[in-house]
């Protein structure tokens, strides 16, 4: 088995406070649980309201892990709210 981490980091130019970013995070977030059914956390920037760095966490096989988060990272870059700055992912 294998564990595939993918790491996200997205910029918001709609929200205006905190509280926007959380919930337009929140909102992002039970989205991709729900499409991919992977585990999301937000890992840095939980201070900014404009920056977010999200870890996304699958697993199974590597030809899965590697389309699944391949799939998620094309679902963000079409988020109207969010833009993705960089990614990076590795498998353990």
């Amino acid at each position: 088995m294998v564990v595939g981490v993918c790491y996200l980091e997205l910029y918001d130019d709609t929200a205006r406070s905190l509280k926007d970013k959380r919930r337009q995070l929140k909102s992002l977030k039970e989205r991709l649980k729900n499409n991919f059914n992977i585990c999301v956390i937000e890992v840095d920037y939980q201070d900014l309201w404009q920056r977010s760095r999200l870890a996304v966490i699958t697993g199974g096989d590597r030809g899965s892990v590697d389309r699944t988060l391949n799939h998620v990272i094309n679902f963000v870059r079409k988020e109207r709210n969010f833009t993705l700055l960089n990614y990076d992912f590795e498998r353990r």
